[in-house]
């Protein structure tokens, strides 16, 4: 085996691969296995309840705010997500610029494992993260409208097809949380 041959460096134990053949190397730390990631996006469809653009989803439901954002919050959890930020749109408008505009909640949505996942490949993914999930009232219906951006979008950016697979599971999880709420299958 030639140094040309090393084609890929620590992949997160004591473990290198070369080539085609993985082998020990006791010169770096053995850390603890990652778990492996649950692909869910293979057999997924949207749900026909959910409006599809070319860059985000959204669903309407008949709720009061306070209803949408806990059943939001609970039907991103049950995909994997934790709330990192949330920005409360209408009262920061109104404390800054003294204007009032229908209730809008922007929830900063991360899926650890994908986000870990999608780092690795490429480190300036975090520009782009975490996931903004928007939960706000439609004038017009009245209605709750809770929407999200399309991760497949976020990772076209830095143009890494090996980023695509993260971004479609993240998709089909949103799309399920979406789809639980719609539904009100919220815990």
């Amino acid at each position: 085996m030639q140094p040309d041959d090393l084609l890929a460096a620590h992949t997160g134990s004591s473990i290198l691969s070369v080539g085609e053949e993985q082998v020990f190397h006791p010169a770096i730390p053995k850390l603890p296995p990652r778990r492996p990631l649950t692909r869910i996006a293979d057999q997924h469809t949207p749900p026909k309840e959910m409006d599809v653009s070319d860059y985000g989803m959204s669903v309407r439901i008949d709720a009061p705010m306070e209803e949408a954002l806990k059943r939001t919050r609970a039907a991103l959890a049950e995909q994997g997500f934790g709330i990192l930020t949330e920005i409360d749109v209408a009262a920061t408008l109104k404390a800054k610029l003294d204007v009032d505009v229908p209730p809008q909640v922007i929830l900063g949505a991360c899926n650890a494992p994908l986000a870990r996942e999608g780092l690795r490949i490429e480190p300036d993914l975090g520009l782009l993260l975490p996931c903004n999930v928007v939960v706000r009232t439609d004038e017009q219906s009245g209605q709750a409208l809770v929407s999200s951006l399309n991760p497949e979008i976020m990772v076209s950016v830095p143009d890494r097809p090996e980023l695509q697979p993260i971004a479609a599971d993240a998709k089909a999880r949103l799309q399920n949380a979406l789809a639980a709420v719609a539904s009100n299958r919220t815990a």
